[in-house]
C-alpha cells in the first residue's frame, strides 16, 4: 500500500514510541499529527522541526478534546488514514478501565 499523502494521527507524543513512528511515517511520505497535552515541549517542538510533523495540544482523557482535535487535525492535514494510540500508563485510571484486569500496576 502506498501511504504517501495519507495522515497519520498519533495521540500521545513524547520521546519514545511517538518519535519513532513519525520519524518512520514522515520518511515514506505521510503527513504527521502528534496530539500531545503539552505539544510545546522541547523534544516534540524538535520532533516537528526534524521531520515536518504537525503538533496539537490535546488531552486524550476528555472526549471533548480527542472530537476537536479529529476536527483540527482534518481541516489541517486531512481525515487521518492511521491513529495510533499511544497515550502513557501512569495514571492508574488508565488501568481501571472496563474490561482490563484490576490491577496495582507499579507508577514508574
Amino acid at each position: 500500500m502506498d501511504v504517501s499523502q495519507q495522515t497519520a494521527l498519533i495521540v500521545g507524543g513524547g520521546p519514545g514510541i511517538s518519535a519513532s513512528c513519525t520519524r518512520l511515517f514522515t520518511q515514506n511520505g505521510m503527513q504527521v499529527a502528534v496530539a500531545a497535552r503539552t505539544p510545546d515541549k522541547p523534544e516534540l517542538q524538535k520532533l516537528a522541526t526534524e521531520t515536518g510533523a504537525h503538533m496539537f495540544a490535546c488531552d486524550a482523557s476528555k472526549s471533548e478534546d480527542v472530537e476537536a482535535l479529529f476536527e483540527r487535525v482534518e481541516q489541517a492535514l486531512g481525515a487521518p488514514s492511521l491513529v495510533i494510540h499511544n497515550i502513557d500508563g501512569r495514571f492508574m485510571e488508565i488501568f481501571r478501565k472496563p474490561g482490563l484486569p484490576q490491577k496495582n500496576w507499579p507508577i514508574v
